[in-house]
């Protein structure tokens, strides 16, 4: 099934295609569109195109490939817009592999919503044996705004495929509020946070025995702010997906978290932080937790210029750091920052522990065994305010 044209605009439509093979194109004139034969069907090749149109989906509008294996998606134009509880799905439901979500603007792709009861998405989930899809967004700018998500998950047997987000000039990603943040990780503390629970951000969550795929961002600068998530937790026997950030200029991050955890057998995945400068204030967290047996991640920062952690809010539930802890009998894992100037101030921490030092309302008497802290600062180290380094 395919929709191309100049600009395309869907308000509550309904594109389905089981298992099948969905193109959405917004094309310039005189434009050239290749039709390209594969192993059972047909994809469109955008290299002759000049000049690219809009795409909006917009008024619950659903795009969906789900099937025994999931089918294709392709979406590509100039300025590409889901909004409104719109959702895109290549959902594999059985045995067989699923099929990738590419969507592609030339300018920005926009993915935002407005209704907690309906969330605007793009997934390319598994909930069968067979293997999920890739979820991969390029675009010069990216935004993730209010209640929307982005998953490649994997809530079955099959492994998840992997979320790739590419935005040449910058990529920002804007939640609900840092109130649904901190109930999102009040949850996971409690041992009641679901494989399936979303707030706003990017999720390959891991609920089976099928291992996870990995999130990886490549941009020019990353602002997160009210309360997003970059989130890969594992719940089930299988290993967690690894959060790979690679950053040009800068990571910015202000009341938000990126976070790994371990919730049953499966050991949770490693986080990965390349840039200049690194910013994480106002209750921000890069953390990889275990609550359970599994092993916690290890986390790696390379600021070349300056990692500033810093400022924690007088009520939040969890203060601003770089934290690796255990809270089940698992290992917690290690910490590294090689950076050229640290800052460490407001009540922030660095640390990677056994039990409760992370959270400010009460302590958990019980954890495995944490792992090792390892700083590198080649000009300087500054360490002011109320601070547990540990």
């Amino acid at each position: 099934m395919g929709l191309i044209g100049g600009n395309v605009l869907l308000e509550g439509g309904n594109l389905t295609a089981p298992q099948g093979r969905i193109e959405l194109g917004g094309v310039g004139s005189n434009s050239l569109v290749r039709l390209i034969p594969n192993s059972n069907n047909f994809s469109l090749g955008y290299e002759g195109v000049d000049g690219f149109q809009d795409i909006q989906l917009s008024q619950q509008t659903v795009v969906d490939a789900s099937g025994v294996g999931g089918g294709d998606i392709q979406i590509q134009g100039r300025r590409v817009s889901v909004r409104d509880g719109s959702q895109v799905l290549t959902i594999t439901q059985g045995s067989q592999p699923g099929g990738n979500l590419t969507v592609r603007g030339a300018e920005l792709v926009e993915v935002s919503g407005n209704n907690p009861a309906n969330f605007t998405r793009l997934s390319s989930d598994t909930i069968g044996g067979g293997a999920g899809g890739n979820l991969t967004v390029e675009a010069g700018q990216f935004l993730l705004q209010g209640t929307a998500f982005l998953s490649s998950s994997t809530l079955g047997e099959g492994s998840g495929g992997n979320l790739t987000l590419h935005a040449f000039d910058r990529a920002v990603l804007v939640g609900t509020g840092f109130n649904a943040l901190e109930q999102y990780v009040a949850s996971a503390f409690l041992g009641q946070l679901l494989p399936t629970t979303r707030i706003g951000g990017l999720f390959a969550s891991t609920a089976a025995g099928g291992r996870g795929g990995d999130i990886a961002i490549e941009t020019g600068s990353l602002n997160l702010l009210n309360g997003a998530i970059v989130s890969a937790p594992t719940f089930g026997s299988a290993s967690g997906s690894n959060i790979n950030l690679r950053v040009t200029h800068s990571i910015e991050s202000f009341g938000c978290a990126i976070a790994t955890a371990a919730n049953s057998q499966g050991s949770a995945g490693n986080i990965t932080l390349t840039t200049n400068q690194l910013t994480v204030k106002d209750s921000s967290v890069v953390s990889s937790f275990t609550f359970s047996r599994g092993h916690a991640g290890d986390i790696a920062i390379a600021a070349s210029d300056f990692a500033d952690i810093s400022d924690t809010r007088p009520s939040a539930f969890f203060p601003t750091g770089i934290t690796n802890n255990s809270f089940g009998t698992g290992v917690g894992g290690n910490v590294r920052i090689a950076t050229g100037r640290l800052f460490n101030r407001g009540g922030a921490i660095i640390s990677s522990n056994s039990g409760g030092a992370a959270i400010r309302t009460g302590v958990i008497p019980f954890g495995g065994r944490g792992g090792n802290v390892e700083i590198e600062a080649r000009e300087s180290v500054e360490i002011s305010g109320t601070v547990n380094f540990t």
